[in-house]
């Protein structure tokens, strides 16, 4: 799931996919781990000037490098005042579908959950279905 940012209460700014293709906490992961908020929206972060966010401790060498090129890159967003909008990208139409999840499981054959299905970002419905596929509920389907 990737994020088109309006007002950026929808979206988590370390932990979404919304600038560029990772979540900011997988380009930055130094910086991630030094963060106070992890689970922060974007909305709360760009609304500070400076910007709103705190750090364990003081930032030197590469994890200040790595901070004003985030600060760069996160200088001119504008927020707005429309929702943010999630777009699934296992579907042409960005809308979330069970039936693209599923090819998109089929094809890979892993789950890969890095923790528990429950705090993942996603839908029920879609968290659900990985739960009873996971469990073995549902079988993949030979390919006979």
């Amino acid at each position: 799931m990737t994020f088109k940012v309006h007002n950026g209460k929808q979206t988590r700014f370390w932990e979404d996919k919304w600038l560029g293709n990772s979540a900011l906490k997988d380009q930055y992961p130094n910086l991630f781990n030094l963060v106070h908020r992890k689970h922060v929206t974007v909305h709360t972060v760009l609304n500070g000037d400076p910007l709103n966010v705190s750090f364990r401790r003081h930032l030197t060498g590469v994890n200040l490098r790595d901070w004003m090129d985030l600060g760069h890159r996160v200088a001119n967003i504008q927020l707005g005042d429309n929702k943010d909008i999630g777009i699934w990208q296992l579907y042409k139409s960005g809308q979330f579908s069970v039936r693209s999840m599923y090819s998109a499981l089929l094809e890979v054959r892993v789950l890969l959950i890095n923790k528990p299905v429950w705090k993942l970002k996603i839908p029920l419905k879609v968290k659900v279905f990985i739960w009873l596929l996971h469990r073995g509920v549902i079988r993949y389907p030979d390919k006979g």
